[in-house]
Parts: C-alpha cells; structure tokens; sequence
C-alpha cells in the first residue's frame, strides 16, 4: 500500500493485491496468480472523498469488477452520497451495472438521517439512526418497480451502502 505522506486535508492512497489460488490443494507448486484487486482512495478532509476498487482477472484478461464510491458536502450538515458497482456478465460478455445508489445524509446532532434512492432495485429509503449505532435503523422503503409497495426493513433487496 502507497498512501500520501501527511495525514492533513488532501490524501489518497492506492493498494494492489495479488491473489494466488492453488490448482492442486496437496500440491505448492500449484500454486497461480489469478487476480489483481486494487483500492484507490482519494479526498480532501471531510469535504468529498472518492474511491475506486477493481478486480482484474489475471488468466481472462479482464476486469470482473468495479465499484466505485464518492461522498461529498453540500452543507454543513448535508452529505451526497453516489454508490455504484459493476460486474462481468458472462453471458453478455461484458460489464454490467449492477448497483447505483444516491442518497443525500442530514446530521441531526447525535442523529443522521437518509434518504436513499436504489436506481437498480427500484426502491427510495428515508433512514434515521444515530451516529454510533448506524446498523440499527429505523427505515421505511417504498418499492415502485411493478406496482407501488412499502417495504419493512429486512425487506430491501438492494442492500446498504
């Protein structure tokens, strides 16, 4: 891992992972190179930061994967939020957005809230929870693919961000 040299306002940083696999599990030799992850992290302080994760297929020569991340502030107290991941569709051949989610994040003190908007699954989210517990919202979602739908928390087929 390389990463900027003072933890001040800008800083980035970049990561690159080899992964091995073994073909043969009693034998070391068998052992190969099979991808490539890489993380790269640039921001500045707490006004935006954005980051790029990849994985390459060594022996395909192509990428299986890209998500990406960026988060910056509107206001004080308002945060944009952009999530998005990309897959290789073997059936097409090709990379397939399989997930954007925005979502604009109001600090309420000890609390936050979210409304979040799932392009792919369809859903809108508006969360509230606070700050040292963000696992446990309170949330209600309405799903508007075929017909109009609210759904319970456990419910969401998106996922978090």
């Amino acid at each position: 891992m390389f990463r900027s040299h003072s933890p001040g306002e800008h800083s980035w940083a970049i990561s690159l992972t080899p992964i091995y696999r073994f073909t043969d599990q009693t034998d070391f030799a068998s052992l190969r190179f099979e991808n490539l992850a890489t993380n790269l992290r640039f921001g500045y302080g707490n006004l935006w930061n954005h980051s790029l994760i990849t994985n390459y297929d060594v022996q395909n020569s192509r990428l299986n994967s890209v998500s990406t991340a960026m988060d910056f502030l509107l206001t004080d107290t308002i945060r944009a939020e952009v999530y998005s991941n990309m897959n290789f569709n073997f059936v097409d051949d090709a990379l397939e957005l399989t997930k954007l989610n925005l979502a604009f994040t109001k600090d309420l003190g000890p609390f936050e809230s979210r409304l979040r908007w799932n392009t792919i699954q369809r859903e809108v989210f508006l969360e509230f929870y606070l700050k040292f517990a963000s696992q446990k919202k309170v949330n209600l979602g309405l799903s508007y693919d075929e017909q109009y739908q609210f759904i319970s928390p456990g419910q969401s087929r998106g996922g978090n961000f």
